[in-house]
């Protein structure tokens, strides 16, 4: 169960962001550029996304990514 990605995406065509399982219920958010990892954090899964990502928590990750890139860039 362990290491199991959640869900990826891109960001800017320029960042990686992967939530990847850690524990029941529970992931962790990477954000990464060039393979090197500028972010991490812990964060819910919804549901333990056993059929995949809650929608929900989709938009929480999201959200993250972009306050993380915007206050990187600014």
């Amino acid at each position: 169960m362990s290491n199991e990605i959640i869900w990826n995406s891109s960001l800017d065509d320029r960042y990686k962001v992967v939530v990847t399982r850690t524990a029941p219920y529970q992931g962790e958010l990477t954000i990464s550029e060039a393979g090197k990892i500028l972010h991490r954090q812990l964060v819910g899964l919804m549901y333990d996304a056993v059929f995949g990502p809650d929608v929900v928590d989709v938009f929480a990750w999201k959200q993250i990514a972009i306050e993380f890139v915007d206050y990187e860039k600014g």
